[in-house]
């Protein structure tokens, strides 16, 4: 018998309840069916025809509905109506149809137990993440979104958006999760798919496929491009690439460049019906699944339906958000080898980070034929501290460099049109223009600097939500005509040829590959002593890491490479031989196709 019969067999019985009506989403088993018709409370039994025609002698109470609807409808307006399954199971349809016919209110599975949800919160819900669903795939310069971020800056749209306002009859719903709870969930996923309920896809041998969430301007994107563009040189020509959000996010030219040259689909996942899905699925497994919050679930179904119809015999999944969706999903369809990259520390504290991280990786990583990687030994321990695991149990893949990039415009060029003297000293830096990359330290320290070099310049390159702050906070600190703001550049090997000290004061970092970059450059580095900087660079021969990350301690590492010209020209050779000698592009493609080929706990080949 179904464990989910079993706990609504219990939770009927407990009920106090005169009147109950009982709905299941799949088809029942006579056994399961009897079972619950035992308490004469249960008026009615609605479920999907039972196979081979059994009959009962009270089926009066028993009714049969097509498999592809939920009766909803036919729960009684009096007495309690238990839902076997989650609120995911259920269409805006079915609920908006119970609101017209009187049911106000339903018992299914929140978090591996039954509770009471009211029908308006749910349909609420239903809508919520439909509107989210197709937001999250709009362009950022698409008017809607725009009015959109100007709505979230009110205060009492964001309560009503986030739907906080809920009574405890309201029961919580799996969308307002803080986290506390998600491991019971994640670990009846799992349960459900060990016990031989996941799907046996039939692979494509060698087929590879790698999911993000798209090909921004980013470390991540770049070594995806690189990662993809390598194995095809090594003779995996059977790979791809997936954006849960491709044509949501600007995806960065270079890199969509770089594919199609080397002939590698990139493609979008394409929506699906979460209850056409689910109605698919082995019962145990829907079950679980349709308590998780209904916009995460939305990106596992479409994944498991992209996953079931390419075959792939490896999924590698990038960045947290994408890897546990990919990760579930993989798991689902039966691919046999899945690859979760880590690409920081943990995400802890990171703005990306979501509360079921922590359960859900946790729960996927107790399946065979899964391993989690890192692009730094820090990063790896960071991980493995946070999910309470070995820290061997994570190999590090080390970020890799381009080979050879283009340099269409010159350095000499790059000055000029930036208005810099030829002789002026520049301090440079690439990154996001997010608080993770403290960029307002960042100009408080050349501002410091540029007491003592009144003639210096200093350039970032790069796109973000703090654009604006940063133009203030230049102004205010008189960095104006010193000071450029350039966005995303593609000819950075040309911009690392203009910088005399590359400069990096990060909050949290993987393995950067913009210190990879400039030390190939022959740049030197000045970068705040954070995950894998260390692991990066060559302390005190490529690089100068400061561990005080204030504007004085910082300011004095800049002045001391800007004035040691017998430094800076040592560093000008090391570095790129030190980027050579551990962060090849062929070493990379060599670790992660070992990592292909033995799957995690099983050691079974499957590539």
């Amino acid at each position: 018998m179904n464990p989910s019969v079993i706990e609504v067999v219990a939770y009927v019985t407990g009920l106090e309840a005169e009147r109950i009506t009982v709905i299941s989403p799949f088809p029942l088993i006579g056994s399961e069916a009897l079972a619950l018709l035992k308490d004469q409370r249960v008026r009615i039994l609605a479920t999907a025809p039972l196979p081979g025609g059994i009959g009962f002698e009270n089926e009066n109470r028993l009714i049969e509905t097509p498999a592809d609807h939920f009766p909803v409808p036919l729960a009684e307006k009096q007495g309690v109506a238990v839902f076997l399954g989650g609120p995911a199971m259920f269409s805006g349809v079915d609920l908006l149809l119970s609101l017209l016919s009187g049911r106000w209110s339903f018992v299914c599975r929140i978090r591996g137990s039954f509770s009471h949800c009211k029908v308006y919160r749910l349909l609420f819900n239903h809508w919520k993440s439909e509107i989210t669903w197709h937001l999250r795939r709009m362009p950022e310069s698409h008017p809607v979104i725009r009015l959109v971020s100007r709505l979230r800056e009110i205060e009492l749209l964001q309560r009503l958006w986030r739907g906080r306002q809920v009574t405890h009859s309201d029961g919580i719903l799996p969308s307002e999760s803080d986290g506390k709870d998600d491991e019971a969930i994640y670990q009846e996923i799992i349960t459900a798919l060990k016990n031989g309920t996941s799907g046996g896809l039939d692979v494509v041998p060698g087929r590879i496929l790698h999911v993000n969430a798209g090909l921004a301007a980013g470390g991540a994107e770049r070594q995806i491009c690189l990662t993809l563009t390598g194995l095809k040189r090594h003779g995996h020509s059977d790979v791809a690439l997936l954006g849960e959000y491709k044509g949501a996010m600007d995806d960065f030219p270079p890199f969509v460049q770089t594919l199609d040259a080397a002939k590698i689909p990139y493609e979008s996942v394409t929506k699906v019906s979460v209850p056409g899905v689910l109605r698919r699925l082995p019962k145990r497994v829907a079950t679980a699944l349709s308590q998780l919050p209904l916009n995460l679930l939305s990106d596992i179904l479409a994944l498991v339906e992209e996953f079931n119809r390419r075959q792939p015999q490896i999924v590698q999944a990038w960045q947290d958000s994408t890897s546990i969706s990919a990760g579930i999903a993989a798991a689902i369809a039966g691919v046999p080898g899945i690859m979760l990259c880590g690409r920081n520390v943990s995400p802890v504290c990171l703005p990306t980070y979501q509360p079921h991280f922590r359960a859900a990786y946790r729960a996927i990583l107790q399946m065979p034929g899964v391993v989690l990687t890192n692009n730094s030994r820090a990063g790896a321990t960071s991980y493995a501290r946070w999910l309470d695991i070995d820290a061997d149990s994570i190999p590090v893949v080390y970020n890799a460099v381009d080979s050879v990039e283009p340099r269409p415009m010159l350095p000499a060029d790059w000055r000029r049109s930036l208005s810099i003297p030829a002789a002026a000293p520049v301090i440079g830096g690439i990154f996001r223009l997010t608080p993770q990359k403290r960029p307002i330290l960042w100009l408080q320290a050349v501002a410091v600097l540029g007491e003592s070099f009144p003639d210096a310049h200093f350039v970032i390159a790069g796109e973000g939500g703090m654009r604006d702050e940063i133009l203030h906070h230049a102004a205010t600190l008189g960095l104006d005509g010193r000071f450029h703001l350039l966005g995303n550049e593609s000819d950075v090997s040309a911009l690392y040829a203009i910088f005399d000290v590359f400069f990096i004061v990060s909050r949290e970092e993987g393995l950067a590959n913009v210190l990879l970059e400039a030390q190939k450059a022959g740049v030197p580095v000045v970068c705040t002593d954070v995950g894998g900087n260390k692991e990066a660079v060559q302390p005190d021969r490529t690089a100068v890491i400061v561990e005080m990350p204030d504007p004085d301690a910082l300011a004095f590492a800049l002045t001391r490479v800007l004035n040691d010209k017998h430094w800076r020209a040592s560093a000008k050779i090391a570095g790129p031989q030190h980027i050579e000698a551990n962060f090849s592009t062929d070493a990379m493609i060599e670790k992660t196709i070992m990592l292909y080929k033995v799957a995690r706990l099983t050691g079974r080949t499957i590539c």
